[in-house]
This record gives C-alpha cells, sequence and structure tokens, in this order.
C-alpha cells in the first residue's frame, strides 16, 4: 500500500481538489453493524473477536463486509499470543548438540510470533486501532445524508 491514504470526498471538495472524473461511479457502501464471527476462529481469536467486535462498532468502522478481514487480524493475535507463551515459557532459543559441539538456536515460535505481529499491526492500522491508523480511518456517517460536505467534515 504505497503512498498517502486517499483522502476523504469531503475534503476534495472543500480544498477544491475534487475531480469527478477520478471518483467511482457507483461506491461500495456495505451495510454498517457487527458481522457474526467465523465458525473457524480458534477459542483465543473468538475471544479477541469479542473484543474488537463492540469496539470497532462504537467507533463506527465495522461494516458487514469486513467480516473476513476482522477474522483475519483476530486469528493474527490469537497466534502471536501463543507463540509468545511459548517462549516466555521456555525462553527465545534452545541448545542443540551437533557434530561441532553445542549450537544455541533461535526457537521456531520466535519467528512466528514475529511474523503475526506483522501482520496484527497491519491489520490493526487497517481498521484504525493504532494512533498513525486512526488519521487514515473514516468512520462511517453518524447522519446517512449529510446536508453538507463541510459539516460532516468538521464534526
Amino acid at each position: 500500500m504505497p503512498g498517502p491514504a486517499p483522502r476523504p470526498r469531503e475534503l476534495k471538495l472543500l480544498t477544491g481538489t475534487y475531480r469527478p472524473d477520478r471518483e467511482p461511479k457507483h461506491p461500495a457502501t456495505p451495510p454498517p453493524g457487527a458481522p457474526r464471527a467465523p465458525a473457524w476462529l480458534g477459542a483465543v481469536a473468538l475471544e479477541v473477536w469479542r473484543e474488537l467486535a463492540p469496539l470497532l462498532t462504537r467507533m463506527r468502522v465495522l461494516t458487514k463486509a469486513d467480516r473476513q478481514a476482522l477474522a483475519l487480524l483476530c486469528d493474527a493475535l490469537a497466534e502471536y499470543r501463543a507463540a509468545r507463551a511459548v517462549v516466555e515459557a521456555q525462553g527465545a532459543t534452545f541448545t542443540v548438540e551437533t557434530m561441532s559441539g553445542r549450537v544455541v538456536r533461535a526457537r521456531p515460535e520466535v519467528a512466528i510470533a514475529s511474523d503475526a505481529h506483522r501482520r496484527a499491526r497491519l491489520m490493526l492500522a487497517e481498521f484504525g486501532l493504532t494512533p498513525a491508523g486512526r488519521r487514515r480511518v473514516e468512520a462511517l456517517p453518524s447522519d446517512p445524508t449529510p446536508r453538507d460536505p463541510a459539516e460532516r467534515h468538521f464534526k
């Protein structure tokens, strides 16, 4: 996702940079509200879902179309927690005997936790759950028919 995030249409109208030819003719508008958790989520991921879905709904960010994206976020956080638990219990390294002597190696869970952390951090930002991510995510309007673009933007 290189480059800056797209600016909202209302802000483009206010700054005079709006170009109708660059806007989609029929933008997708998924229905707002929290989707149901997928059946394939594990217990820890479902726990994360139950924590994040109400929060994202209150933030007016979550829509019915975000089911899979939120499930991926919850799954990545559950994977991170599981790998971190192993690292905390057994340490980040282990020693093996080889023909040349003892060798210290990193546990595979360290790499698993690192990858899950990276995926979770990216998804958290997509949903506006990080300080920088909040600057890029626009909430759904509370009033579906804004009277004036400036009024909606500056609320």
